[in-house]
């Protein structure tokens, strides 16, 4: 199964529904004593090429958003550490948000500052697996780093 985001925006997956395989939902969370969760915002560099990345990102950003509308009993967006710990009061799973690749973002940091105004998105990561404009992948085997200084003789 997909990360939570991607099955809850791809396949209508919801987190009151049984794992499945899958990572995290309600009853895990609340088995295992889980108070805050990182839901991945991850984009598929090899299915969202060039330029539709930022797309599929709001999609799965709106995904988290919409399990916390459905269950607010049971889960709240957290923006803050204040957010964790009421939340934690609350008894209810308190949903932030990573981005985990810097393709994400398109080259944009207005991008990215918007990503975090909207709330949940309170990290990204510099690369996945694929290089992008200003950081290299240890991922990219089959291609040169682009940022090395050339040796001197």
């Amino acid at each position: 199964m997909p990360t939570p985001p991607s099955a809850c925006s791809d396949e209508g997956y919801d987190l009151t529904e049984p794992l499945k395989g899958g990572y995290v939902n309600f009853e895990s969370a609340r088995e295992g004593n889980l108070g805050a969760e990182f839901f991945s915002i991850w984009v598929d560099p090899a299915a969202y090429p060039n330029g539709h990345e930022a797309r599929r990102t709001l999609e799965l950003i709106d995904a988290v958003y919409q399990q916390a509308a459905k269950h607010p009993q049971q889960m709240r967006m957290a923006f803050s550490p204040e957010d964790i710990m009421a939340a934690h009061r609350e008894h209810k799973l308190a949903a932030l948000m990573g981005i985990e690749g810097g393709h994400s973002i398109e080259n944009s940091l207005g991008l990215w500052r918007d990503y975090y105004r909207l709330g949940g998105v309170r990290y990204m990561t510099l690369t996945w697996s694929n290089s992008n404009g200003w950081a290299d992948s240890s991922g990219d085997i089959d291609e040169p780093p682009r940022f090395l200084i050339p040796r001197t003789a």
